[in-house]
């Protein structure tokens, strides 16, 4: 059989992978071997290369902006006119929009929009200002390329379609996203990850709420008290809080220092090595403050090395010296002047990490992570000034004692600041459900409780990580040399510190730091455990069907099982929301009346239901079952790290600072870049297939490329969206960014693929126990899966009730539910007819 080769035109598909950052090339070579399996003789082999191309800043690209005859503003241009935001208001897009900075100026509706067609039930109305894709052109406009994201390298799959005798050209791209959302490296993706979920999404929560007070002009009075409480316990929590423990953390460390040695010389020669390495830090800064390491060839690298090295040589002798002079001055015993020494470089490492704390919640610093940064820093010195200063030990202050010292009143400062914090979370919750009650705006009710999951998942997590990290760290303390301890507190800090009392002979060091762990648990925290215990078995009971698919996908789509499976996870999100409350009474209601009681005596009972030893078990069963947890990670924890994943990926791309870093606007740029030189090479069509957040990420950057073209992107696409979390998370989550995606109701023009540039044809597939993303316009029958007996291409004979084709809800959309599972396995064996239906686009 003669067979013509066409090589010109063809087909690419470009493949956006979603949750987390799986391996480079991982989703494009799934989808080729997908279509070889699913369409028997279609296709042949395929055959893989690698390319680069070039990512460019926006402000060097000639960007095609719509006007209506007036000049648009461009994305660099000074704002025209300027006033203060309240300072309530925290987040870089809403403030901008409240000092007119940016506006949509002269943004129609978009172009390709067309009326309702008689008959046609109408859309909801579009919000005329669209934030989302003001949003966009904000961070894409700011976003820097370094030199390892200005490049973008990646491989191509090649092969040919044959059908009819003719083969057509088929080429297959990767939109990879994944390092450009996480950072660097295993230990800089943990404490990533470890700081976004303690903190950051409070912040997630705060801007949502904004977006409300923004939008919502006939409520903006209620929320704008919700969003004055939100703010104070934001604050608290992601700015306060995290610099208070840090400064405790950093204050006590230099304790540790004097175990090394009672040696005075080798305390001198420690002290001797901090000096010259403070030396050799200026010296660096000074070298290289005028150009970055990538801009210096090889020999000045050398030269300017090779200097630093002679500098630290050199200081370490004078720094010796110094070192010997400073113990004398200071008279008194050597461990003390080493702890002294190691405090000052510990508080400087705490300035550092405060500083990066503050600018990375807002640009500049915020206020509230400052202010937290002074008053500790304050509180630090003047604690460490009084324990050096002469005290009624009886003998002369050891470093261990100084350290106590400081310690208490740092536990004390902290005590002060969670009581500020449940106040505020208090007050928020009062004014949100006020608010909802009043409120008929669906949208509304969705901001406030969104910003509930940012404020107190947050904070429930890292009240537990707290006290078990101080829980840990008390095991160091037995190395310590145990020595009497007297309170710096008068006599009434023993009612205020719930009965414990560390002044007198027979209390030591250890004794108090136990006790204190236990003013830390409380009595409610054994209730606080209980109930989060019982919301998390509320939440697998929820998650069960799913877990169990994600980590042993079903071959075949069972009709019967499809819409069980679906049934269970709609009664499992009303599950979660009643453990979300459960969750929400625990933290914010049982632990503080308890513990409060506890502290006025109102119940004798509460003495015996102290939490330290649930927190002592807890963290022992931690520690015991870390080898087994580490060893099945993938099966123990496949479907959580998931949702972790899908919660991290959200968090990253509604980032904003720092603006200049923003994964939003460099993950738009190299999609940019890859659309244009995809458009480039002249083919036919451009499919796009997009799994979980890449469906996001498509679905935004097409949305701003419809108000602002970019001059080269040519071809038509058309869009494939799996397991989206469009309209399940985003448009419910936040509804005024995503205002575009979900409506009050299921509607068959929300999402509608007018609004999406260049793209003629829709296709969004799930599955039914999807807990990421489903269905977006099918409003019954959502689990019935296409096709799921035989799974071929003819047409089945009249009357077998076995579509061909997933059913078109419109001309330019159509929608498929691919069977029973969860958010994973679309593009492997186990999704034929996701195979069929992609080759279906490409023909």
């Amino acid at each position: 059989m003669h067979v013509s080769q066409n090589k010109t035109g063809g087909t690419a598909v470009i493949a956006v992978h979603g949750v987390g950052t799986p391996v480079p090339g991982s989703m494009v070579r799934d989808i080729a071997a997908l279509l070889q399996s699913s369409n028997p003789g279609v296709y042949g082999d395929f055959c893989e290369c690698s390319y680069e191309i070039s990512v460019t800043p926006l402000s060097e690209i000639d960007i095609a902006q719509k006007t209506d005859g007036d000049s648009p503003r461009s994305d660099g241009e000074a704002p025209k006119k300027s006033k203060a935001h309240p300072w309530y208001v925290r987040s870089r897009y809403v403030s901008l929009k409240v000092n007119e900075s940016i506006s949509p100026g002269p943004i129609d509706a978009p172009r390709r929009l067309r009326e309702s067609a008689e008959g046609e039930e109408a859309p909801p109305p579009r919000d005329p200002e669209m934030d989302d894709v003001l949003f966009t052109r904000e961070a894409t406009a700011k976003a820097r390329l370094d030199y390892e994201s200005s490049i973008y390298r990646s491989i191509r799959i090649g092969g040919a379609r044959t059908s009819n005798g003719t083969a057509n050209r088929v080429d297959l791209f990767e939109m990879y996203w994944g390092d450009l959302s996480r950072l660097p490296g295993w230990i800089g993706r943990i404490l990533g990850e470890f700081y976004q979920i303690l903190f950051h999404l409070a912040s997630v929560g705060q801007k949502t709420v904004e977006l409300a007070w923004l939008k919502s002009k006939s409520e903006r009075s209620r929320l704008e008290s919700v969003l004055k409480a939100q703010t104070l316990t934001e604050s608290m929590l992601a700015g306060v809080l995290p610099v208070l423990v840090l400064a405790l953390l950093f204050a006590i460390l230099p304790v540790f220092g004097q175990l090394a040695s009672d040696s005075i010389l080798v305390h001198a020669t420690i002290i001797a090595l901090i000096f010259a390495g403070g030396i050799a830090a200026l010296l660096s800064y000074l070298l290289w403050q005028d150009g970055s390491l990538d801009s210096l060839p090889d020999a000045a690298l050398r030269r300017r090395g090779i200097g630093i090295f002679i500098a630290y040589s050199s200081t370490l002798p004078a720094g010796f010296s110094a070192s010997l002079l400073w113990i004398g001055m200071l008279g008194k015993p050597s461990g003390v002047v080493l702890f002294v020494t190691l405090s000052f470089v510990s508080l400087a490492a705490f300035y550092w990490c405060a500083r990066q704390l503050a600018n990375r919640r807002s640009e500049g610093g915020a206020v509230s992570t400052d202010v937290a940064t002074f008053i500790g820093a304050a509180i630090w010195l003047s604690l460490l000034a009084l324990g050096t200063s002469s005290r009624p030990f009886g003998a002369p202050a050891t470093s261990t004692q100084i350290a106590m010292t400081i310690g208490e009143g740092m536990f004390v400062l902290i005590a002060c600041a969670w009581t500020v914090f449940i106040f505020a979370a208090w007050a928020t919750c009062l004014l949100g459900f006020i608010a909802s009650f009043l409120s008929n705006s669906w949208r509304t009710k969705a901001a406030i409780w969104t910003g509930k999951i940012g404020i107190f998942v947050p904070a429930s997590l890292f009240f537990v990580v707290s006290l078990l990290g101080w829980q840990l760290l008390t095991g160091f303390v037995k190395n310590v040399p145990n020595v009497r301890y007297q309170s710096i507190f008068p006599s009434w800090s023993a009612a205020l510190l719930d009965g414990v009392d560390c002044r007198g002979t027979a209390e030591t060091v250890h004794e108090c730091i136990d006790r204190l762990l236990t003013i830390s648990a409380g009595p409610g925290f054994n209730a606080f455990i209980a109930m989060s215990l019982g919301a998390l078995a509320l939440l697998v009971v929820a998650l069960l069907p799913s877990i169990i698919f994600e980590i042993f996908p079903a071959v075949g789509d069972s009709p019967r099982l499809s819409e069980r499976m679906g049934l269970w996870l709609d009664t499992g999100f009303i599950l979660s929301r009643i453990a979300g409350y459960i969750s929400l009474i625990g933290f914010l209601g049982v632990l503080p009346i308890l513990q409060l009681s506890r502290l006025l005596q109102w119940g004798a009972w509460l003495r015996d239901i102290q939490g330290d030893s649930t927190l002592r078990i807890v963290a022992a069963v931690i520690i015991s079952s870390a080898g087994f947890l580490v060893a099945l990670r993938g099966v123990a924890f496949k479907g959580t790290t998931k949702a972790i994943g899908i919660a991290l990926d959200i968090d990253n791309w509604l980032k904003e600072v720092p603006i200049e870093r923003n994964p939003r606007g460099r993950i738009s740029l190299r999609y940019l870049a890859l659309l244009r030189h995809v458009c480039a090479m002249g083919y036919d069509r451009v499919v796009i297939v997009s799994h979980s957040q890449g469906t996001v990420i498509t679905a935004d950057l097409l949305r701003y490329l419809e108000i602002f073209p970019v001059p080269g992107i040519t071809s038509p696409i058309r869009l494939m969206t799996f397991g989206s979390p469009i309209r399940q998370i985003y448009g419910l989550r936040f509804p005024h960014l995503y205002h575009w995606a979900r409506s009050d109701r299921i509607h068959p023009r929300v999402p509608d693929v007018h609004e999406l540039a260049r793209v003629d044809h829709w296709v969004n597939g799930y599955r039914s126990g999807d807990y990421i993303g489903r269905f977006f316009w099918t409003g019954r029958g959502q689990w019935a899966p296409w096709n799921w007996r035989r799974l071929s291409r003819e047409i089945p004979p009249h009357g077998s009730g076995q579509p061909s084709t997933p059913p078109r809800l419109s001309v330019d959309t159509a929608e498929f539910c691919v069977g029973a599972g969860a958010h994973t396995h679309y593009f492997d064996g186990t999704a034929s007819n996701v195979g069929r239906e992609i080759d279906r686009q490409i023909a």
